[in-house]
């Protein structure tokens, strides 16, 4: 749980960086000096590029934006009085791609798991996965999830949902061998 009001959110990918491999959550936060570290979310096979749009600050990694209904957006701009960090859902009335863009330095699109205030987006499925997710507590705080053991998205959801965390909205950002966290305290 990471209040966005005492620590300072951000991206890092290889597109920013000009290196050629990317590396594991431990490395970037050995590298960029991060306390910790989870997926940004899910990469295209050039391992460089998001699949649903990015933006890190002035720096974009992917200008596409997917048909993915949910967008985590940090850096509120100046003078704008909105939340440091939101997680938003696209089919909400009045949210937008373009007002998210406006207002926020940082955006990044990824699967919805859990729509705001706390639906789980899932139907029940056979295929389960370990999981990275990233979410967002009654309070406004960055939730950074983590399962290694697998879970079918609507089973994980569902217990999220009772474990008394406060979720309110989710979003996936890597599954399988590819999912990592890093802290480092």
């Amino acid at each position: 749980r990471i209040d966005p009001r005492q620590w300072e959110l951000e991206f890092a990918a290889i597109s920013q960086t000009g290196e050629a491999a990317g590396h594991t959550a431990r490395e970037w936060c050995r590298k960029q000096k991060f306390t910790a570290a989870i997926n940004a979310g899910m990469f295209n096979t050039d391992y460089k590029t998001h699949t649903g749009y990015l933006r890190a600050s002035e720096h974009v990694n992917s200008a596409h934006a997917t048909a993915y209904k949910s967008v985590a957006a940090f850096g509120p701009r100046e003078g704008a009085g909105l939340a440091p960090f939101r997680i938003f859902d696209l089919d909400a009335p009045g949210v937008s791609m373009a007002a998210i863009l406006r207002d926020y330095s940082s955006a990044a699109q990824n699967l919805r798991l859990v729509k705001r205030p706390g639906t789980n987006s899932w139907g029940q499925q056979k295929k389960k996965w370990s999981e990275a997710a990233l979410g967002e507590d009654s309070d406004g705080r960055v939730l950074f999830i983590f399962s290694r053991a697998p879970f079918s998205m609507h089973d994980l959801n569902q217990r999220l949902l009772s474990a008394g965390i406060g979720l309110v909205a989710a979003q996936h950002l890597e599954g399988g061998p590819e999912a990592q966290i890093y802290l480092h305290a």
